[in-house]
């Protein structure tokens, strides 16, 4: 027990986020994005891959997500949204889809896709962190997780599959 005790605090002077980085004191069901600023992400790839580019997720976090939000230490929800706004639709997916037929996909489904707020992991959880900082976020179990208290109140779950790969060899979706 102390033992624990004490790795937890080494673990806390470890921190590199401050606890007034807002990723810290905004809910995770509010780390959501609008459908309208889906698409000002989407021209943001396109400016970066070109319109012929077919980036797949991992792709466009390395490339356009990461460089966004490393400055802030936030997720690009965040940086977009700085003081959250709640998600409606929790959305999983596998990141080896291709980010604009992702796009394309949910944009398909929802004819208020532009006013509508989705809650997306690559989007809503922050990508720049150092490992031990998500660690923390993730939590000891998924049900302490953004992923599950997002999904929890959000009022619909949205699957994406893709032609690439299935989805459910990828834990995180199979947990979601």
């Amino acid at each position: 027990e102390r033992k624990e005790a004490e790795r937890k605090e080494a673990e806390r002077k470890n921190t590199t986020i401050p606890n007034s980085n807002a990723m810290k004191s905004i809910p995770p069901n509010c780390w959501g994005v609008s459908g309208a600023q889906l698409l000002v992400l989407v021209k943001i790839v396109i400016d970066h891959f070109g319109k012929d580019g077919r980036p797949n997720v991992y792709e466009v976090v390395k490339a356009v997500i990461k460089p966004l939000c490393m400055a802030e230490a936030v997720s690009y929800s965040i940086l977009v949204n700085p003081s959250g706004i709640r998600s409606q639709t929790f959305v999983t997916h596998a990141w080896s889809e291709s980010f604009l037929g992702f796009i394309r996909s949910i944009r398909a489904y929802y004819a208020d896709f532009e006013s509508r707020v989705f809650w997306i992991c690559f989007i809503a959880n922050p990508q720049t962190w150092p490992q031990s900082e998500l660690k923390l976020l993730l939590g000891p179990t998924a049900f302490a997780s953004p992923f599950y208290l997002a999904m929890s109140q959000c009022s619909e779950f949205l699957v994406v599959r893709n032609e690439n790969s299935n989805m459910y060899t990828r834990l995180w979706c199979v947990t979601e």
